[in-house]
């Protein structure tokens, strides 16, 4: 018979979600660090004629699990949004604004963009860019023949052609720089989308963890935690440096279809295999 009374806590190796109703699994996170499991809850008192408590009674209970993630988890960041990633493919492409910043070729006096522009929203508009970076003199699209527009441009898939007396040289003689912004199709992206409508969805989470033998450090001991019932927050803030952080926090819900309306439950397994 296996029964362990103490141990050492010492992290969650891996964080999986797992769809309520298909079985499927929704994310899966391993850069998970500072989890913090947080139980509270209610009771109501009974007080007598002078108000000292003669009674308490518990009503409610309350499960939280907190933690952050050392890397940006695109599968939970999905979820936090209420959504799910969109994987762009040739017959299902992501669609983006896109901003280039490109010198002009002073030869052929053109721009050529990194993407080909949707010809449901056309480029209408180039900027000149001052040489501190900032933005500089506007110059607007022509259908026209450039040799009566000298200061329009053109446009044909990626290539702009710019009129002549656009400058493509600045005063040092380098080549001028413009600033376009565009909407196109990407096939190799990934998009995630936060709409006003759209929350994320109870499941099941499945904490993997390694803890220590009080008496032998170097012995590892599995644990899993595991809600069936939570509901990941959407309030969160992600921090955009290298060394920010992606908050995960999660609320266990009472199973009400269970028949001991468990919040989660905790297994130490006598098998040392690791998460």
């Amino acid at each position: 018979m296996y029964n362990i009374d103490n141990l050492v806590l010492d992290r969650v190796t891996r964080l999986t979600k797992q769809d309520i109703s298909s079985g499927d699994i929704e994310w899966t996170a391993n850069q998970i660090k500072d989890g913090t499991l947080e139980c509270g809850g209610e009771a109501v008192n009974a007080t007598d004629n002078v108000g000292a408590t003669i009674g308490s009674f518990d009503r409610t209970k309350t499960s939280k699990f907190t933690a952050s993630n050392s890397v940006i988890n695109l599968g939970v960041f999905a979820d936090q949004l209420g959504t799910k990633k969109e994987v762009g493919a040739a017959d299902k492409k992501v669609v983006t604004k896109k901003v280039d910043v490109l010198e002009a070729n002073p030869t052929a006096k053109t721009i050529t963009l990194n993407w080909t522009p949707l010809t449901t929203s056309p480029v209408t508009a180039i900027w000149a860019l001052t040489t501190e970076g900032g933005l500089g003199e506007k110059f607007a699209v022509t259908a026209s023949n450039l040799a009566t527009n000298k200061t329009n441009f053109t446009i044909a898939g990626k290539t702009i052609t710019l009129g002549d007396e656009i400058p493509v040289k600045r005063e040092d003689g380098s080549p001028m720089t413009f600033i376009v912004i565009y909407k196109c199709e990407m096939e190799n992206a990934v998009k995630i989308t936060n709409s006003s409508d759209n929350f994320s969805k109870a499941g099941t989470f499945v904490l993997d963890s390694i803890c220590h033998d009080v008496c032998d450090p170097s012995t590892k001991i599995y644990t899993i935690i595991v809600f069936e019932r939570a509901k990941l927050s959407n309030n969160f803030s992600l921090e955009i440096k290298p060394d920010g952080t992606q908050p995960i926090e999660f609320e266990g819900m009472t199973n009400y279809c269970s028949k001991d309306k468990e919040q989660f439950y905790v297994v130490i397994p006598e098998d040392e295999a690791e998460a």
